[in-house]
């Protein structure tokens, strides 16, 4: 009855080995896929190729967005794929505090992998990368092109910069210059009815 303990100990510690190689292999293999799917759907950041490109940066309204940040760049560069992260913190920032309406949208973020689509991004002028595109109606109303150092400072500040509308000017000031033109309006209407009246009793 002693004789079949050693075997299956042996057994059992070589299905425990096989076992845990096993696990170590499928945790590694399922870890991947979701780095990979997590940077493909980054929250906040559309991906547009030259198919879908036209119909939302390069359209007024397109998407229901008053106007598109589109990062371009490499998906193969280091540099590309930290700003990648970047660029999605900011995206989330900035549609949270100006996105406030139901179905219009003051801005939307995007990327375009110019290794994919080249020509796309030679039809937009972009020559360095990383670059960074603002439109609006439709069309492409300034450029940025990113150092790898001290990407997240300078893109923060000209984010700042772009997306900060300037106050609106007062309308009192206004609405008195529209009063006082009015009154002298007023004023040579009844001059020249005044003068009409004189003459004809003249």
């Amino acid at each position: 009855m002693t004789r079949p303990f050693p075997a299956l100990i042996f057994f059992a510690s070589a299905w425990a080995e096989e076992a845990h190689s096993f696990f170590d292999v499928l945790e590694i293999h399922s870890w991947t896929p979701a780095v990979t799917t997590e940077v493909a759907t980054r929250p906040g950041v559309t991906v547009l190729n030259r198919l879908l490109f036209a119909g939302n940066a390069r359209t007024a309204l397109g998407g229901g967005s008053e106007q598109w940040m589109v990062s371009f760049c490499t998906s193969w560069w280091e540099p590309c794929e930290e700003l990648e992260v970047i660029f999605a913190m900011l995206a989330s920032g900035w549609e949270k505090q100006l996105n406030t309406q139901d179905f219009t949208s003051k801005v939307r973020f995007a990327m375009v992998d110019c290794a994919a689509d080249k020509v796309l991004c030679n039809k937009e002028n972009v020559d360095v990368y990383p670059t960074i595109g603002h439109y609006k109606g439709g069309q492409q109303i300034h450029q940025l092109q990113l150092h790898p150092k001290r990407m997240k400072d300078k893109l923060s500040s000209w984010l700042e910069e772009s997306l900060t509308e300037a106050p609106e000017p007062s309308t009192t000031a206004a609405s008195g210059v529209d009063l006082a033109l009015l009154a002298l309006a007023l004023l040579a209407v009844l001059r020249l009815l005044w003068a009409g009246n004189s003459t004809v009793k003249a």
